[in-house]
């Protein structure tokens, strides 16, 4: 058994007040259990993985360490259930790849289906079955936007999903650096061409 087997695994989303993203990112990927955070544009403006030896480190590290960061209004932790790993994981090597993260609400008892069934679709970087509103999580990685869009499409089209929720990562901090540039919002202009 590895040490990795061990751990448990639980997604935490937080809402942050509005220009703090970026600090409470850098702040969250330096603690213990929680080596990266993201930045999105979607439902919730932060996410992070924490791994930890038990729920109780993760419920302290959650109640003690997290929700005291400046800036954080709202969090939801989601536990891991279960991991699928694709069949064959994106095999990238763009230094800014394009990144999102599929919240799936699945018909009662479709979870497991729904994750096994997304393990053939390119570019499905993680699926984790989870407690609490959300029923999939679903990471996803390409190398253009065009294709997040299709992959996304090609997720949400299943009878057993009753709704999802994207989130398309802007900027991703590895204890505390950043990964990768930050991607720039479109100006309003841009948004509203055409």
């Amino acid at each position: 058994m590895k040490f990795c087997d061990l751990l448990v695994r639980a997604h935490l989303f937080m809402n942050v007040d509005a220009g703090r993203e970026v600090d409470v990112a850098k702040a969250v990927s330096v603690l213990p259990y929680s080596p990266s955070a993201s930045v999105y544009y979607g439902v919730y403006d932060v996410g992070v993985w924490i791994n930890a030896p038990s729920s109780d480190i993760i419920a302290d590290t959650v109640l003690q360490e997290i929700r005291p960061i400046a800036g954080v209004r709202n969090t939801l932790t989601s536990s891991e259930v279960k991991s699928f790993q694709p069949k064959k994981p994106p095999q990238l090597k763009a230094k800014n790849p394009y990144r999102g993260r599929v919240l799936i609400s699945a018909r009662i008892g479709k979870e497991d289906e729904i994750a096994k069934s997304l393990r053939s679709i390119p570019n499905v970087k993680g699926i984790s079955t989870v407690y609490g509103i959300y029923d999939v999580i679903v990471d996803v990685e390409t190398f253009e936007p065009e294709e997040l869009e299709i992959v996304i499409r090609k997720i949400r089209h299943r009878d057993q999903i009753r709704r999802t929720s994207t989130m398309i990562e802007v900027q991703s901090f590895n204890q505390g650096t950043p990964e990768y540039p930050q991607r720039e919002r479109p100006t309003k202009e841009a948004r509203t061409a055409n």
